[in-house]
This record gives C-alpha cells, structure tokens and sequence, in this order.
C-alpha cells in the first residue's frame, strides 16, 4: 500500500491522507475526475464536470448521494470542493497532486467534519486504497466496500 502517512488533525475535524501512486499526474487527475473511473473507487456518478462553480454528485449507496460545489480546480494539481451527505454537515475537500520521480503523490485534505473524522479517517483510506487498486489494474468490486473498511478500521485501532 504506497500510503505514505495519515492522521486525523485539527481538534479532530480533519482528515488528512498522503499517497504514492505509480503514475503521472494525468493519469490519477482523470481517475479522480472521469465518470467512468469514479465508478471504481469512490461512487456512481450522476452529475461529474469539474470545473469551479459545478456541482457534483457521486452516488455511494442506493438513493445516497454525496453533492459536492467546485470552488477551485486546476487539472492534474489541485481540486477543492465542497462534500456533503444529506444527513451530515457541509464539509471541504482539497485535492492536491504532485508528480515525482516514481509517480504522482495525493495529498487528501477532508476538513470541517466535526464528529465525523474518525469515521471519514477510515472511509478515505478505503476508497484509496481502491483507487490504488484500480490505477495498478486491479479493481476491487465495489460489492466489497465495508468488509475492506471493516478490516482497515480494525488495523487502526490496534495502532492507536
């Protein structure tokens, strides 16, 4: 797992993951952008275009949707939008992208998640982990989500 280091900061209303992945920028922008890609690791889109002043929305479960409002996108570098579940308070997230000599690194920063960043801290790296997967030509099935989050989500509470 090319997870490099993962916390949860700020009084406990951030999340913060960075990750290595062996491939160029462009390549992970558009698995973080692209409809047909999202599927795979994050979500069903029904609403995808990435451009400031969009909204997005990424379905997670059957009749669950995530609706996110682009405030600033600079392809292959950097996205920030906004991430919100309807039973939840509106939250930030910031992705930035930096290539490397061994590939492109993924710092996700999910901030303003009052009570919910440990749960978001175990979510997040799930979904990248099946990011990893589908950029290195494995994709996991979707259909396996929770017994992965279960499993991560017992490994950091042995670490903690």
């Amino acid at each position: 797992m090319p997870q490099l280091n993962s916390w949860i900061g700020s009084e406990n209303t951030a999340v913060i993951h960075h990750w290595q992945y062996p491939v160029r920028t462009d390549q992970l922008w558009d698995a973080l952008t692209q409809g047909a890609q999202l599927s795979k690791w994050l979500g069903e889109p029904r609403l995808a275009n990435f451009e400031v002043g969009q909204l997005v929305e990424i379905q997670h479960a059957t009749d669950y949707w995530c609706t996110c409002l682009i405030q600033r996108c600079d392809p292959a570098k950097l996205l920030i939008m906004t991430w919100k579940f309807p039973d939840e308070n509106l939250s930030m997230l910031e992705l930035r992208l930096a290539g490397n000599s061994t590939g492109t690194k993924l710092s996700l920063i999910h901030s303003q998640l009052s009570d919910q960043a440990t749960n978001y801290f175990t979510g997040w790296q799930t979904h990248l982990q099946y990011l990893e997967d589908l950029l290195c030509g494995s994709p996991r099935p979707m259909a396996d989500f929770w017994s992965l989050y279960e499993k991560l989500a017992a490994e950091t509470k042995q670490v903690n």
